[in-house]
């Protein structure tokens, strides 16, 4: 589905999600004589869309292909026009504003098409800018209603204000970025398209943040970096998860007097000296050091309320969600003998995690080329050989891949643990990938120190790792090989486990879940033993067994050979019906 992509282009799509739909064209609807008659086309499911009429050339595709060029942005038309003294005393008076920070940021006013009232509205122009230049405009009218440029990027409001510069504050609005430049705050911006709204059930809307991707590199170097959301359910949510994506080792957040909910309200709640105090006072993301109780009021009091944080189950495991469940941060170790399936294996809970839940995956997978890679999981995506799939089924697998997994390629990049977990960091902000596999231990390039020994390094090693999890909300999943063998297992219960893997005790003490996959060839089944489990309301130790269909290219929790039955129906079986089988194209 590409709902997002085609909202991000204006289109809007009326709570539509699914197939073929017909809405107002964002480009020439305003200027028709029937102004509320659809003629724009637009197909959900393959990403394209297309304006019936004929003076207009709004038309394409936001889907991703194998070849397929960078995506191309329109240059929105500049509207140069003066403010009107309505408009100016609206600004200065009821916001506040100064007017050097409203010439700085170069605010325009026009007339301009509202599809959400279906007329004509003056409009404020918030002009975005990238080295001097227009790249996108948001129109505001007087009742709230927004709109962006159609089709053009998306970038944060006062990028030119932070490029170059040690440290910049990102509000959620552009006129809390106004504000900060007016209290003397100047290296201040706003996010384009504010927070993501709160659902019924009380957990966050998805969130587009392409923009973080498009500024990278003006982000990248910026050592600080001061966040200013809104006080409320929704503004939170974007903090956690602006935080995350941009390295909470970096990020101080600017708390407001009780009262305010954003900066604005600061500014017209009180002196521009009080919202300067505010960023004087900011405090940084809690990461490291010392905290007292007070310090963690707001989280002891989120777990007094709703509980332990529930982790990601999978539809097709039920007794594997026994033993364990996903969640984001966690450092996953995953070890078993040379040709037992581990990767394998790995890849299945992988590939199911991100169809079920969404995740997005970085890749350092030294034995596979990227390219076989992709093709194994497209075959676990739809449960059975891709030559068996149909051009449009292969298109949308592959585009699913796209969207969810991340290779690095090994002889381009640093393949020290420090230089990978650099990439990956790298992964966080620009892709908002909540998985990184490090696939295997032995491929990493360790230098270790002069006159320390191999323990204590591996130690540094898993601290860095556990470091990176926790101030990414990143999880990583580590496969390693374990030593030769002493003696022969002849049972589950001498599988071993992070005390088998070479080098050091470390891999048992420090990771937070273990895994070992051991196949028993003689019964033709994989068992996993899941040795260690940090918190109790994430799972517990024991044993899954499953079998591996090489028809589905997929492991199955274990059930006694059944000839003649499909895949779907052995798993129905063991269940009495079965939810989770692999998607069809239309699932995508």
């Amino acid at each position: 589905m590409y709902v997002d992509s085609i909202t991000d282009l204006g289109i809007d799509l009326k709570g539509k999600r699914r197939g073929t739909v017909k809405v107002l064209c964002p480009r020439c609807s305003h200027r028709r004589k029937k102004k509320s008659e659809p003629c724009l086309t637009v197909n959900l499911q393959e990403g394209w869309y297309k304006c019936h009429n004929d003076d207009c050339d709004f038309k394409g595709t936001v889907a991703k292909s194998q070849d397929q060029e960078p995506r191309s942005y329109t240059i929105p038309e500049h509207r140069p026009g003066n403010l009107s003294e309505r408009t100016l005393d609206y600004l200065t008076q009821e916001r506040a504003l100064s007017k050097e920070a409203i010439e700085y940021f170069k605010i325009t006013e026009s007339s301009e098409w509202f599809p959400q009232v279906e007329r004509k509205r003056t409009a404020i122009n918030f002009n975005y800018f990238r080295e001097g230049s227009l790249v996108n405009i948001k129109f505001r009218d007087s009742q709230k209603n927004f709109k962006m440029a159609p089709g053009a990027e998306l970038i944060l409001y006062g990028l030119d204000n932070i490029s170059g510069k040690e440290w910049a504050v990102i509000t959620e609005g552009e006129f809390d970025a106004l504000a900060y430049y007016t209290a003397g705050i100047y290296n201040a911006c706003s996010v384009p398209n504010g927070s993501p709204g709160i659902k019924e059930d009380g957990s966050p809307a998805k969130m587009n943040l392409e923009f973080l991707e498009n500024c990278y590199d003006t982000l990248k170097p910026i050592s600080k970096i001061y966040l200013s959301f809104d006080q409320d359910a929704a503004g939170q949510a974007l903090l956690e998860e602006m935080s995350r994506r941009l390295g909470r080792h970096r990020i101080f957040i600017i708390d407001l007097p009780d009262g305010c909910k954003d900066a604005n309200d600061v500014l017209i709640s009180y002196e521009p000296a009080v919202l300067k105090e505010c960023f004087n006072n900011a405090r940084p993301y809690p990461v490291e050091g010392i905290e007292r109780a007070h310090d963690l009021r707001e989280g002891v009091r989120q777990l007094y309320e709703h509980g332990f944080p529930r982790g990601s189950k999978l539809d097709n495991y039920p007794d594997l969600n026994e033993l364990i469940s996903w969640l984001q941060g966690e450092f996953n170790l995953v070890t078993g003998f040379p040709g037992h399936g581990k990767s394998n294996w790995l890849d299945n809970i992988c590939i199911d995690i991100a169809k079920e839940h969404g995740w997005k995956f970085g890749i350092f997978s030294a034995e596979k080329p990227g390219e076989y890679h992709t093709l194994e999981l497209i075959q676990k995506l739809f449960g059975r050989s891709a030559r068996k799939l149909s051009e449009s089924e292969f298109e949308k697998a592959f585009d699913f891949i796209h969207e969810h997994f991340i290779w690095i390629k090994i002889d381009e990049v640093d393949i020290t643990l420090s230089g990978l977990i650099a990439k990956a960091e790298e992964l966080v902000m620009r892709y908002g990938i909540n998985g990184f596999i490090l696939d295997n231990w032995a491929y990493v390039e360790h230098k270790v120190p002069q006159g320390k020994t191999m323990e204590a390094y591996i130690g540094d090693c898993m601290t860095l790792i556990r470091r990176f999890c926790k101030h990414f909300n990143c999880s990583l999943f580590l496969v390693a090989h374990p030593r030769k063998p002493e003696a022969p297992v002849t049972s589950k219960w001498h599988i071993g486990d992070g005390y088998i893997v070479s080098g050091s005790a470390h891999f048992f003490n420090k990771v937070d879940n273990g895994f070992t996959v051991f196949r028993d060839f003689e019964k033709g089944i994989t068992i996993v033993r899941v040795w260690k489990v940090r918190w109790w309301f994430l799972g517990k130790c024991g044993f899954a067994e499953f079998s591996y269909d090489p028809q589905s290219f997929r492991y199955e929790e274990f059930l006694a050979p059944t000839k003649d039955l499909t895949y779907e129906e052995k798993l129905s079986q063991k269940r009495g019906g079965f939810s989770g089988q692999p998607i069809t194209g239309d699932d995508l």
